[in-house]
């Protein structure tokens, strides 16, 4: 176990809110860190906290540390308060492989003698505190069961169902790539805001917007339909009636989307999209990408069915075919993401 005095800071990585790869923190190896907090920034998509340390030599080091989210770990109970500058705390994660003192936390022990475990699966059991500690599972949302005869079927909150990683993290062999897609992945810089919007907290477009872990809302408007996500507060509209030309339809990163009924299926085809990119890992997209969604309600099992077909021939060699499933939570509510780029709200002490 490897002990030094660190900075605690959130870097833009993260599966756990699946804005960022985690390939760098592929690591099975727990690294453990301890020092003082010299800044926290308490945002979404990641908390950043910064730990000021001595390392085994006895020099100072610092350390980058990334852990949750402000929504997520506000369900927890948690707030702004919980990290402070001048705190003595302990972090476990995973340290980069690429870059020094960098690490995805685990679970971090506070001064008060509070254990949280801010990822479980990084680190599912208590390691310092085990009679006094939060686990992150406990205050994630839980199904509800059959939905109710209150006849608003799709149009409610859906909270997604958590999966190992998201399939718009995935690496790039795991997608149908042509050649040309496979040069233009290699020259993707997830470190380059230009390439990385995410580092500006600029919403991925369509379809790399769709599957984030953050509940999603279906609201009905007459002639369209409103999905809000929570991720980065976008909404996109699904009109139900054609427009006179597609082709005068300005491009955008959500493009336009068209919705039709097929029983209780409403399935939906989006075009116009001026995003770059598939995925949030630089696989590219053209813009004769079309873009189709399936959303079928289970409401007796209190399910929201969803298939994400996406047909690309310049960067595709075959369609993209993604299944998912949102459930229904009673408990489930939207909140704002507010995202904030790193760095911002966060107060530094110069070491």
């Amino acid at each position: 176990m490897k002990q030094v005095i660190a900075v605690l800071m959130m870097v833009f990585c993260g599966a756990t809110s699946a804005h960022h790869s985690r390939s760098e923190y592929n690591s099975t190896d727990i690294t453990e860190v301890s020092g003082e907090v010299i800044s926290v920034s308490w945002r979404n998509p990641h908390i950043e906290f910064r730990l000021k340390a001595v390392g085994e030599d006895g020099s100072s080091e610092t350390w980058h540390i990334e852990a949750g989210n402000a929504t997520a770990t506000g369900r927890m109970g948690l707030s702004r308060d919980t990290l402070q500058r001048g705190f003595q705390v302990k972090v476990a994660g995973i340290a980069s492989s690429r870059r020094a003192n960098r690490m995805v936390a685990g679970q971090y022990l506070l001064p008060s003698g509070l254990e949280v475990l801010i990822d479980p699966q990084i680190t599912p059991t208590p390691r310092w505190s085990p009679q006094r500690y939060i686990d992150r599972r406990q205050s994630n949302y839980k199904p509800s069961g059959s939905l109710p005869d209150d006849g608003r079927g799709m149009f409610r909150v859906w909270v997604r169902e958590r999966s190992e990683e998201f399939w718009m993290l995935q690496p790039s062999d795991y997608y149908p790539l042509t050649a040309a897609a496979r040069t233009a992945v290699a020259e993707w810089d997830e470190e380059d805001p230009d390439d990385n919007q995410i580092l500006q907290c600029i919403a991925p477009g369509m379809p790399a917007i769709t599957g984030d872990p953050h509940p999603i809302e279906l609201v009905k408007l007459g002639d369209a339909i409103e999905l809000r996500q929570q991720a980065f507060d976008v909404v996109r509209t699904i009109h139900l009636e054609p427009p006179e030309s597609l082709d005068d339809i300005e491009r955008s990163p959500l493009g336009h989307s068209l919705g039709r009924w097929e029983g209780n299926t409403l399935i939906v085809t989006t075009t116009r999209v001026s995003a770059n990119w598939l995925n949030r890992r630089g696989v590219p997209m053209s813009q004769d990408a079309q873009i189709e969604e399936r959303f079928e309600v289970d409401a007796e099992n209190g399910h929201l069915n969803y298939v994400l077909t996406v047909t690309d021939a310049e960067f595709l060699t075959e369609p993209l075919v993604e299944e998912m499933r949102w459930f229904w939570s009673e408990d489930a509510v939207m909140q704002r993401f507010d995202c904030a780029v790193s760095g911002q709200d966060t107060e530094t002490i110069s070491s």
